[in-house]
C-alpha cells in the first residue's frame, strides 16, 4: 500500500517511530470503554451522584451535567458507544499491525492510509492473500502475527503455536465484524444510527387479514441499531432499506480489552526493535474461552423496505 504514496519531505526520519511508540498509548480507548461499562453498571449510583451535584450547585447550567440530561437514552447512548468504539479501535489496531510491513514510519503510515484500503487489507487477511497485505513479506496468517505483533521476536516454544492459533481466532473474529458493521459509517458521517430496544415477531392472521393468536418472537434485544441502506433490487431505482441490527456492548468490551492487551504487545517489541535490543519478555494471550466469547454475539438482524 505504501508503494504508490506521494514523496514526504522527512527531517529526522528515524527518530519518528521512536517519539510515536514512546508516547502511544495503548489504553487510550480502552479507558473510554472503561468509563461508559462502569457508568452503565451503576447508572442508578451515578443519577444519585449527579442529581446531588445539582442541588449544591449555586448556578443551574454550570456544570458539564446536570440530572436532566441522564435519561434512557443517555444509556443507551453509552452502550453503543461502547460498541462504535470497538470498531473505531479495531480499525485502527489493523492498520498498526500493517504498518510493519510498510516502507514509510509507522506514525506516517499511519496519517496518511485511507479506510478503503483497511478495508481491503482486512479482507485480504481473511482470505488468507497474506502476501499481499505485506508488500511479500511474509505468506501465512501465523507468520504475520509474529511480525506484526512480536516484531519477529520468537515465542517460546511451548507457547508459540497455542498463542499464534488464540490471536489468529480472535483476529479473524474481529475482522469479521468490522467488515459486517455498515453502520459505523451511519454512526460516523452523520451519527445516521438510531439507538434503543428493539423486537421482531410474527403473528398469524385469519383470512381477512386481522391478526390473531399470540405474538412469536423471533429477537428481541435492550441494545439494537436502526439505519438505512440503499439496494438495487431491480425496481428502477435504489430501494430505500431500513436494517435492524441487535449488538451486545459486553462483548465489544471483552474485544477493546483483548486488543489493548495485544496492543501492549505491539508497542514493547516495537519499541525493543527500535532501541537494538536483542532480549525481551514476551506475555502470551491467556487461553480463550471460545464458547463464552461466542455466547456473547447477538447475530439478529433484519431487514424492511420502507
Amino acid at each position: 500500500m505504501a508503494k504508490n504514496a506521494p514523496p514526504y519531505i522527512l527531517r529526522n526520519p528515524g527518530q519518528l517511530d521512536l517519539r510515536f511508540y514512546d508516547g502511544f498509548d495503548h489504553k487510550f480507548l480502552f479507558r473510554k470503554a472503561q468509563t461508559l461499562m462502569h457508568l452503565f453498571d451503576r447508572k442508578e449510583q451515578f443519577k444519585e451522584l449527579i442529581k446531588k451535584v445539582d442541588e449544591q450547585t449555586e448556578e443551574p447550567g454550570s456544570e458539564y451535567l446536570s440530572s436532566e440530561d441522564i435519561d434512557d437514552k443517555y444509556f443507551e447512548g453509552l452502550k453503543a458507544e461502547v460498541y462504535f468504539t470497538e470498531m473505531h479501535q479495531f480499525e485502527g489496531f489493523f492498520a498498526l499491525l500493517l504498518a510493519i510491513f510498510q516502507e514509510l514510519p509507522h506514525w506516517l503510515y499511519l496519517t496518511t492510509y485511507k479506510t478503503g484500503e483497511i478495508k481491503k487489507a482486512v479482507q485480504n487477511f481473511l482470505d488468507g492473500h497474506i502476501k499481499t497485505i505485506t508488500n511479500d513479506k511474509v505468506g501465512n496468517k501465523k507468520d504475520f502475527i509474529i511480525h506484526a505483533v512480536y516484531a519477529g521476536f520468537p515465542l517460546s516454544d511451548e507457547n508459540r503455536e497455542p498463542t499464534l492459533e488464540n490471536i489468529q481466532w480472535f483476529l479473524e473474529r474481529l475482522a469479521e465484524r468490522y467488515l459486517e458493521a455498515v453502520e459505523y459509517n451511519a454512526y460516523k458521517h452523520g451519527l445516521r444510527v438510531l439507538t434503543g430496544p428493539s423486537q421482531f415477531s410474527i403473528r398469524l392472521n385469519d383470512a381477512n387479514g386481522v391478526p390473531r393468536g399470540p405474538a412469536y418472537v423471533l429477537g428481541a434485544s435492550s441494545d439494537a441499531f436502526s439505519f438505512l441502506e440503499l439496494e438495487d433490487k431491480g425496481e428502477g431505482g435504489l430501494t430505500v432499506v431500513e436494517v435492524n441490527k441487535h449488538f451486545n456492548p459486553e462483548e465489544s468490551f471483552l474485544n477493546l480489552y483483548m486488543m489493548q492487551v495485544l496492543l501492549e504487545e505491539v508497542k514493547k517489541t516495537r519499541l525493543a526493535r527500535i532501541k537494538g535490543e536483542t532480549q525481551i519478555d514476551i506475555i502470551t494471550v491467556p487461553t480463550l474461552d471460545k464458547d463464552k466469547i461466542q455466547s456473547l454475539r447477538k447475530f439478529f438482524t433484519w431487514r424492511l423496505t420502507v
